[in-house]
Parts: structure tokens; C-alpha cells; sequence
């Protein structure tokens, strides 16, 4: 396959896509049943939501027709509306008897924003899900987007799968990555019409002119991403703005080199679920290496890419010398093993 598309070609993937959606619903339908079952045994009252890009009325959602196995980030974010407030202890323990028989990978029980969130994958998809009453349902930022700012026509939907898999295509996608979250291109969209015309408002901008905002606070969507991706985003934009060209195949480490020629780079797989968690990791570990070599780690890029049971994570550091490189890369995959045993 051709590393690149012209649009037509591009768009042409998308509908493919578009198809994959089928999926998307029955697998959550059948994850609305199993859990409605499951507290209706416990004798509690509950409403199921999807308050993501995967909810039935909005599906932004994109799987890459390239590789349908690898379905993130195309998650199920799942809230469970009770009747009653129900203390932390009490919430963990349902939470953790949700899917018990049933074949799920990885269950694990984390947090999101303090309150316990029950992640595993279901069918290659990832999930979480967490209990609300009612005021905490008000509150929490993707529930009130869900409520109040979801709503775009079939041609913003369109535009807006397209804008993702762009960004997934370039290594650009995702708040936990420092990339571009789904509610920003969503909003972009609202703002600036088709495909075509986001593509060319995004070129012609600088990043301090871009301003995308949140219909929840009127804060800046795009104003914690870091300087690498939109460097990134740049020149993709001008491949497709002076060539026509799009980029055909999903992102990998053999991009990333290519994207930092001039720069130093390493890789590492982790098993851990939690994308934002793992980018932490790789901002940790990369000061702690400079700070052993008494190098400077201000100019230095991440990105995570998550895949099935999996984050693959990249990193790119300029500025050390060539002895210092292979220094770095040492202490940089030594102090990798030695995280990985102590978090097993």
C-alpha cells in the first residue's frame, strides 16, 4: 500500500469506516444489556449512557479500515445513572462483580477524576465505566457535553471521522497524548464546515491564532498541546496542501524517525491501561535520564499510541551529543526494566 492518498482516496477509507460502526453499536448494546442485568439482580435502579465519541446519536468514532483489530480510540465511556448515593467502598464492590463469568480482558479498577471507573476490554474494544447520582452526573464534564453540546448534523459527523482519522494517520490524536481531543475537532468542525475547508483553516493559522472553544467554559480545547504535534500537524498539512497528499497507513515508529531525523529516539510497549498514566511515565523517565547525564530534557516529544491490551510509546530528544546518545538510550531502557518490575 502507498504511504499516501490523494483526498478522494482518503475520504474513500472513511466510508469503509463507516461500516465498522455496525460494530460500534451491537458491541454497546450488548454492554448496556450485561450491565442493566447485573444491577437489576442487586435490586438497584440505574440508566445506562455512552457519553463519548462511541454514544449511538453522535458516533465520531473512527476504526481504521487498515487495521479493524486495533480499535482504539474508538472506547466506550460508559456512566451508570443510579438512584442513591452510594459510598466509595460500596461503588468499588459493584463495580468489580459487573462481569463476573463473563469473558472480558484486563479488568482493572482505576480512578477518573476520584471516582472509581472500571476499565477492561470487551471484543478488542476498550471500556471503562463509572457510577453517578445524579448531581455527580451534572458535573462531570463528558456527561455535560453529552447533555447539552453533542448534537451535529450528518455532514459535521463526516467531517468530524475525517479530522480523527487525519489525526490518527499523523500521530495527532488524543487529549492523552497532548494531542488533539475528539471534542476539539468536533467543535472545529461546528466552526469551519467540511473537510476541506478545517484543512485549510488549520494551515493558514498559526497555533497562537487557534483558538477552539469549549462550548463548556469557553476555555482553549487546543491550548495544552505540546510543540511537537503541531510541528507535525504542519507538515503534514503541507504535504496535502502543495502535493494533494494524504497519509494512507496508521502511524508507527518508523514515522516517528523519519518526523525527527535530527533528534534522538526510543520506543517502549506497556501493558499499563491508562494512556495519560504511561505519558507521565515517559516524561518521568526522560528527566530522570538527562538529570544523570546532566543533560537538559527542554527539548524532548512523546507520543503514545494505544492499542489492544497495550500503549505503544515514542520519544525523540534533541540536543545531546553523540556520546551522550548512546548514554541515554542505556539508562533510558534500564531504568524502563526496572519501573516494569516494580509495577508488577
Amino acid at each position: 500500500m502507498d504511504a499516501v492518498y490523494s483526498l478522494k482516496h482518503f475520504l474513500g477509507d472513511l466510508e469503509v469506516s463507516k461500516q465498522l460502526l455496525e460494530q460500534v453499536v451491537s458491541r454497546g448494546d450488548h454492554i448496556k444489556k450485561q450491565i442493566a442485568e447485573r444491577l437489576s439482580n442487586k435490586g438497584i435502579g440505574a440508566e445506562i449512557h455512552f457519553v463519548g465519541s462511541s454514544e449511538p446519536s453522535r458516533l465520531t468514532c473512527v476504526i481504521d479500515p487498515v487495521t479493524p483489530d486495533n480499535r482504539y480510540p474508538c472506547d466506550f465511556d460508559c456512566v451508570v445513572l443510579i438512584d442513591k448515593t452510594l459510598a466509595r467502598n460500596e461503588q468499588e464492590r459493584i463495580l468489580n462483580t459487573f462481569f463476573e463469568g463473563v469473558s472480558a480482558k484486563r479488568i482493572t479498577l482505576g480512578n477518573y477524576k476520584r471516582k472509581p471507573a472500571l476499565q477492561f476490554w470487551y471484543d478488542k474494544f476498550p471500556v471503562s465505566v463509572m457510577l453517578l447520582d445524579e448531581q455527580e452526573y451534572q458535573r462531570v464534564a463528558p456527561c455535560q457535553y453529552a447533555l447539552t453540546c453533542s448534537a451535529l448534523t450528518s455532514e459535521q459527523v463526516t467531517t468530524a471521522r475525517a479530522l480523527r482519522l487525519f489525526c490518527m494517520r499523523n500521530g495527532l490524536y488524543g487529549g492523552f497524548t497532548r494531542g488533539f481531543k475528539g471534542i476539539a475537532l468536533e467543535n472545529i468542525t461546528r466552526t469551519h464546515g467540511d473537510i476541506e475547508n478545517c484543512l485549510d483553516w488549520l494551515y493558514n493559522t498559526t497555533p497562537e491564532q487557534i483558538f477552539v472553544s469549549s462550548p463548556l467554559d469557553q476555555s482553549n480545547l487546543v491550548g495544552k498541546i505540546q510543540q511537537d504535534i503541531w510541528l507535525r500537524l504542519y507538515a503534514a498539512l503541507d504535504k496535502y496542501t502543495s502535493k494533494g497528499n494524504i497519509r494512507s497507513i496508521p502511524y508507527g515508529f518508523e514515522s516517528w524517525n523519519e518526523d525527527h531525523l535530527s533528534m534522538l529516539t526510543a520506543r517502549f510497549m506497556s501493558e499499563d491501561s491508562d494512556p495519560h498514566k504511561i505519558y507521565k511515565i515517559a516524561e518521568t523517565l526522560i528527566s530522570s535520564v538527562a538529570d544523570d547525564l546532566g543533560a537538559s530534557n527542554d527539548s524532548h516529544a512523546i507520543l503514545v499510541i494505544p492499542q489492544y491490551q497495550s500503549n505503544d510509546v515514542m520519544v525523540a530528544l534533541s540536543g545531546l551529543t553523540h556520546d551522550s546518545r548512546s548514554k541515554f538510550l542505556s539508562l533510558f531502557y534500564s531504568k524502563r526494566s526496572e519501573l516494569k518490575k516494580k509495577q508488577k
